[in-house]
């Protein structure tokens, strides 16, 4: 259940604290940042060149309104350097139809540079954007699987496809701060080319209302937190809901999961709703704090009798000063509200770097001889309990071995360290001698294929599907895998064929079709070494003979290893390893082991129904 953000600040007395970004965090950012680095001395210039168009075409307006009223030698002989660019102006410019092209010149340079400022910002935005998403998503993709199994879905999706954009809009935000920094100073010399008195007020007033906003602004920080946990409650709740559509609706919870929903939706609402009060709150403040500054511009140089034309430059200048110092006051409350976002990327950067899967250097183009485990131990956790203790066994080349055992006695371990999704806690693994670790790991899952009971099936076509195992497979490979999985005739049943789409998990195929789309996909890979981790079972008697017999003509020659409850099979098979509680009980052929009185499998047999039809009795 999500948490309220009134609940959140009730926990510690106030808004909550964000996580602050250490030194690894920040480099590993910044790493990504400075491939694009070349942008910011352009957007300094174009700062720079902004200011300046902004600053003459003010006083611009000013000599031409004074020019309009017949009035432009008291413009300048209103002295200091604004008098002698008034003056200057007027003499190449003496009335208001040769100033006007030079004031629309100015209005459109300014809108050019301003454009190219805009362009240049949302391309780096958007590139910068994408590297960093692509990044993350490689990272997940090449980091070794312990870390993925530990985080949760909605997590990951959250910073992929919402968080991930934190980096570039703070590259766009700092871009801005640039910028209005720049212009900021520009305005600020040419206030004190008019007037050093009404330059110190000008400088103190916005220094002291920035200061102030800033203050009042200061929960911002706590509620990007509130707003980065609400996002990844709501990825969390609707990935949720669609993952568990069917089981909701088999059980009729429809209303409790809208009711959760709501919930985090209201939440979302509300940390929405307070920033959107604070910024609307902050507005007014600002432009009252404005209005005080003009008023004692004007006021200050009334009493220093200050001519009028640097009065009103003076006054417009100023005006004009709030638009840059307002958005340096938005950008910086922004750039508030990001640092909980960019904390979690930045912590996803740092930890799968760190935790970089092992690639081994050497090529592997074939088993030979064996697949020996040699003491070979793990657990899940640093802390909890072996999933394998010690084991040793070897799997032969060429042959076929039946792996024999309870539900949790350690099978599904043994797959996941031949796929090298996990890495042996103590022990070896060892390939024709070499150790697995050393081998390289595309050439190894190149020459091996794993089908399992549950079919782990995307959202998309069957063709992507079965495409899994091999990207450049074209529809006559497709075709030849399907029928050796006995699921092409079901595949030429759909309206679309191979481009049918097969709903979210496969939920528009029964269990046993989804095992055969999964068989598919591990013959189209072709492998040298096929797993088969019960990866037959909710298929019915008929069907499981004949692709078994496709399999054995198949891949009759290759080194098959088969994970299964059923007897008829077991006794098929050339190797037998049977475990129990993560230890292996006995290995050797199956003929020898049922006729050894004193074997733990032929006890297991006896405690077995006769039929040889039967499952095994391993509960």
């Amino acid at each position: 259940m999500s948490e309220n953000p009134d609940d959140l600040e009730r926990k510690d007395g106030g808004t909550p604290a964000p996580e602050r970004l250490n030194a690894a965090e920040l480099r590993a950012l910044l790493v990504r940042v400075r491939r694009h680095g070349w942008a910011f001395p352009i957007v300094i210039l174009l700062g720079v060149l902004s200011s300046f168009a902004e600053t003459f075409g003010v006083s611009l307006v000013i000599l031409y309104l004074y020019t309009m009223m017949g009035r432009i030698h008291e413009a300048s002989a209103a002295g200091g350097p604004l008098g002698h660019i008034f003056a200057h102006v007027s003499r190449w410019f003496p009335d208001p139809a040769a100033l006007a092209p030079l004031l629309l010149a100015m209005i459109l340079l300014k809108a050019l540079i301003a454009g190219g400022h805009a362009m240049l910002g949302g391309v780096i935005q958007h590139r910068l954007g994408e590297d960093i998403r692509n990044d993350i998503h490689r990272r997940f993709l090449e980091v070794e699987y312990p870390y993925i199994r530990g985080l949760e879905q909605g997590e990951m999706l959250n910073v992929l496809a919402t968080e991930s954009w934190a980096v570039a809009n703070t590259y766009r935000a700092l871009s801005r701060i640039l910028i209005g920094g720049t212009m900021i100073l520009v305005m600020i010399a040419s206030l004190l080319l008019l007037s050093w008195p009404l330059t110190a007020v000008a400088t103190v007033g916005a220094a002291v209302l920035l200061v102030g906003v800033n203050v009042l602004a200061r929960p911002a920080r706590g509620l990007g937190r509130v707003s980065a946990d609400v996002a990844e409650q709501m990825a969390k709740r609707t990935l949720q809901t669609l993952q568990g559509m069917r089981a909701i609706r088999a059980f009729a919870q429809e209303p409790a999961h809208q009711a959760l929903f709501e919930e985090v939706s209201s939440d979302s609402r509300f940390a929405a709703a307070r920033t959107e009060i604070m910024y609307a709150a902050l507005t007014p403040v600002s432009e009252l704090g404005y209005i005080i500054l003009l008023a004692g511009i004007v006021g200050l140089a009334s009493i220093l009798r200050t001519p009028f034309p640097i009065t009103l430059a003076a006054v417009a200048i100023v005006y004009r000063l709030q638009s840059p110092l307002r958005e340096l006051q938005n950008t910086l409350l922004s750039l508030a509200e990001m640092e909980a976002p960019l904390h979690s990327v930045a912590k996803v950067l740092v930890e799968t770097e760190k935790r970089s899967r092992p690639a081994g250097g050497i090529c592997f183009s074939g088993l030979e001889h064996a697949i020996r485990f040699r003491d070979v131990s793990f657990r899940y956790e640093d802390d909890g309990p072996l999933a394998l203790c010690r084991a040793n066994f070897d799997i032969p080349a060429r042959r076929t071995t039946a792996i024999v055992g309870a539900s949790g006695a350690g099978k599904t371990t043994i797959v996941n360290l031949l796929l090298r999704l996990d890495e042996p806690t103590a022990g070896q693994i060892l390939v024709d001698g070499t150790p697995l670790f050393a081998v390289d790991r595309a050439s190894w899952l190149a020459q091996l294929a794993v089908a399992g009971q549950d079919v782990e099936l995307m959202d998309s076509t069957i063709r992507a599907n079965i495409q899994v195992s091999r990207a450049d497979a074209t529809d006559a490979d497709i075709r030849q895998a399907a029928r050796v999985a006995g699921v092409w005739d079901i595949i030429e049943a759909q309206p679309y064929g191979l481009d049918h789409w097969i709903g979210p998990h496969g939920a528009n195929f029964s269990g046993g079709q989804r095992q055969r789309l999964g068989l598919a996909r591990a013959f189209l890979r072709d492998p040298q070494i096929l797993v088969l981790d019960e990866a037959m079972n909710a298929l019915d008697a008929g069907m499981d003979k004949a692709i078994r017999a496709n399999l054995a003509a198949r891949f009759g020659d290759r080194t098959l290893v088969i994970i299964t409850h059923k007897l008829e099979t077991v006794l098929q098979c050339d190797h037998l390893i049977y475990i129990a509680g993560g230890r292996v009980v006995e290995q050797g052929l199956p003929s020898h082991l049922c006729a050894d009185r004193g074997s733990s499998f032929r006890a297991l047999l006896e405690t077995a129904p006769s039929s040889t039809e039967s499952d095994l009795s391993l509960a």
